[in-house]
């Protein structure tokens, strides 16, 4: 990378369904390229697998410097409540080993964790659709100007790609006051992983 090259050509966000199955509708892809131009949703009218994602990401990762974000939870909040799930025995304290915790916990198919959060009950909360061009305008991006309203996955989908690449602009966002090792083992919340 020569200075002054961007670190990242494409900022992909991925609104990451939580639905048991193969297939999911509300998986969305939005991305944004290096520049202005508003974020653009892949494949608008396919209804993704996870596992199938996550093949598409491995392919999109060697094609060029691209930066991903996930619009779900990694790991429940840990820093304000001084563990993932207070209360409960033998729970890991940091997100890799939470994971394998959770895998073993789950037997959803298609990397699924919803018989997990079923077993072990937290509130998701959701709200509402966002104003997407305003939003967008908002991080420096053109409007996308869709020609009908986005679900709310493609909602967030576009709105994360075009934050993403706001934010990589500013390399303080990756380094943000109060982050310590420590935190960046355990933390996971959405947006927390950059």
């Amino acid at each position: 990378m020569n200075d002054g090259e961007p670190r990242f050509r494409s900022f992909v966000a991925i609104d990451w369904s939580g639905a048991k199955g193969r297939r999911h509708k509300g998986i969305a892809v939005a991305e944004a390229r290096h520049g202005s131009g508003a974020p653009r949703i892949i494949r608008p009218d396919h209804v993704w697998s996870r596992t199938e994602l996550l093949d598409w990401l491995f392919e999109q990762a060697k094609r060029e410097p691209t930066l991903f974000g996930f619009d779900f939870s990694f790991a429940p909040p840990f820093v304000e409540r001084g563990a993932y799930l207070p209360g409960e025995a033998n729970v890991p304290t940091n997100a890799r080993a939470f994971w394998a915790y959770v895998d073993h916990r789950s037997d959803d198919e298609d990397l699924g964790a919803a018989s997990f959060l079923e077993a072990v009950h937290r509130p998701h909360f959701y709200f509402g659709i966002a104003d997407v061009d305003r939003a967008l305008m908002g991080l420096g991006s053109d409007p996308a100007s869709l020609l009908v309203d986005p679900t709310d996955h493609q909602s967030d989908a576009l709105v994360t790609a075009a934050g993403m690449r706001a934010l990589a602009q500013d390399p303080s966002s990756f380094a943000p006051p109060g982050l310590t090792a420590q935190i960046a083992r355990t933390e996971g919340w959405t947006f927390g992983v950059l």
